[in-house]
């Protein structure tokens, strides 16, 4: 990220400067409000052209005043990717008001994806967030215990919640409670969740919106690929936090389990299904691939088949699994954990 980078027409950036003996002369001889006037007068033979200086159309006139030379602390500075899109770092999310603030700049569609990091691995998150680069998707929030890895992410602009420090009460929440909150402020702004656990892995966000919409369910949900989708409405929305909340509060306090993600899906499904709701199974849908499951023959053969989702299970090595995403192209970190290409989006 480059604090202060200006967005800026390549013909702007490239002209001739003024010898340094001459600006070092006229700074020592003109008074500090007179020096940026003169200094806008240029060299002879050089047309500028209102394109640099301070009577440039990059400055706004009533901007300049006897401050203007002052260091500015990066606080104040806004902060741009290589691609010259506005990056917001420090997005740390600790309390459900914070949440209700943050999550409107994070929607895009009605739609928020979040993405549960507990125990996940740094290579893993790297290249996720490769993808999400290479899909364009910006209404991400990850959720997980606060760690100088997590808290990297932040300073990298992704909005991220702090389960540690949310939702703090006399009761000992698990972290299934504090998704369900999550998914609950989600709707009750009208936005659709999209829960993953740390182990899928989106790889065509456009394919699994068409499949979405051609259904007609409230819920579609991954028990063994860790995905759960709530469609925003009126009745879902009142469904989880008169039915849904209260029994999710109530079992996962009285049996917490180690498993994260997918205990929070698990759960949803179980109530659900004892409330005779209708609930759509994502691994019969054909949207979601186990990437353990097949050969190597068989994904050089078939690829991913139109799936946009891959996941694998919890039991597996972390070199096997990177081994297979390497298999199937969807590696896109080197060796120091860096994406291997920038894309620009257009604007």
């Amino acid at each position: 990220m480059v604090p202060g980078v200006r967005r800026t027409n390549m013909d702007t950036m490239v002209h001739k400067v003024c010898p340094l003996s001459w600006l070092l002369q006229h700074l020592h001889q003109l008074p500090k409000r007179k020096c940026l006037k003169r200094l806008s007068q240029g060299c002879a033979g050089v047309n500028y052209r209102e394109t640099v200086g301070p009577d440039s159309q990059l400055l706004n006139q009533s901007f300049i005043g006897s401050d203007f030379l002052k260091l500015q602390p990066l606080t104040n500075l806004k902060w741009y990717d290589y691609c010259f899109s506005e990056v917001v770092p420090g997005r740390i999310v600790r309390s459900l008001n914070e949440l209700e603030a943050i999550l409107p700049s994070v929607q895009r569609d009605k739609t928020i994806v979040l993405v549960s990091l507990f125990d996940a691995e740094k290579m893993f998150i790297r290249n996720l967030l490769c993808h999400f680069e290479n899909l364009d998707t910006q209404n991400h929030i990850f959720i997980g215990s606060g760690s100088e890895l997590f808290y990297d992410l932040a300073r990298r602009g992704h909005p991220v919640i702090d389960a540690d420090m949310f939702i703090k009460s006399k009761a000992s929440y698990t972290d299934s409670v504090k998704e369900a909150y999550v998914v609950e402020k989600c709707l009750e702004l009208g936005y659709s969740a999209w829960v993953f656990s740390s182990k899928v892995l989106l790889v065509d966000k456009g394919l699994l919106l068409d499949r979405i919409r051609s259904e007609e369910y409230d819920f579609y949900i991954g028990e063994s690929s860790g995905v759960l989708i709530v469609q925003s409405s009126l009745a879902t929305q009142k469904l989880w936090s008169n039915e849904l909340m209260p029994s999710i509060v109530s079992s996962a306090t009285k049996n917490p389990s180690p498993q994260h993600g997918l205990d929070f899906i698990h759960l949803v499904k179980e109530l659900l299904e004892q409330k005779g709701k209708k609930v759509r199974t994502v691994e019969t849908m054909s949207i979601a691939e186990n990437i353990n499951v097949r050969s190597v023959n068989q994904w050089l053969e078939d690829g991913l088949d139109g799936k946009p989702v891959v996941y694998w299970s919890h039991e597996v090595d972390s070199n096997t699994i990177q081994t297979k995403l390497v298999e199937l192209d969807l590696w896109l970190v080197d060796d120091d954990l860096s994406c291997k290409a920038v894309i620009c989006q257009s604007v």
